[in-house]
């Protein structure tokens, strides 16, 4: 499945992974924060990775709070 992310001036898709957390969209984690790493990290209890960006990563080398917009497009 794929998505679109949205927020300040930037708009970029994702896919999903074929996986039942995914399908779900339903996963546990203590914080409940939906994350969005832009370089390696570390396995860590309640981090499930959900899927992938499409693009590159420069929208998420953004600073500040900005209201997030996601929507499925398949």
């Amino acid at each position: 499945m794929k998505m679109r992310i949205a927020f300040a001036d930037h708009v970029f898709t994702a896919t999903l992974y074929d996986s039942p957390p995914a399908r779900d969209l339903c996963y546990y984690a203590p914080w409940g924060n939906l994350a969005f790493f832009y370089a390696g990290y570390r396995y860590s209890a309640g981090l499930i990775r959900l899927g992938r960006l499409d693009g590159g990563v420069e929208p998420l080398l953004t600073r500040g709070k900005f209201p997030l917009r996601i929507e499925r497009l398949s």
